[in-house]
């Protein structure tokens, strides 16, 4: 039986104490709500034409 995506395990960090503990496996490419702030950004940004957008984040956002 495969792994749900969300799970709870006990190696998954939080700073609040005695909350669940609730971790997902990203994978490449997946666009949730756990991928990058660059993909927000082109979401937003994109529709505004004629100017010059410089968004700063890991090159692995980009992909």
């Amino acid at each position: 039986m495969a792994k749900p995506d969300w799970y709870d395990t006990d190696n998954c960090e939080t700073h609040d104490k005695g909350a669940p503990k609730f971790c997902k496996k990203s994978e490449p490419g997946e666009g949730t709500e756990r991928s990058c702030a660059y993909d927000g950004a082109r979401v937003v940004l994109m529709p505004i034409t004629d100017v010059i957008h410089l968004v700063h984040g890991p090159i692995g956002c980009a992909g």
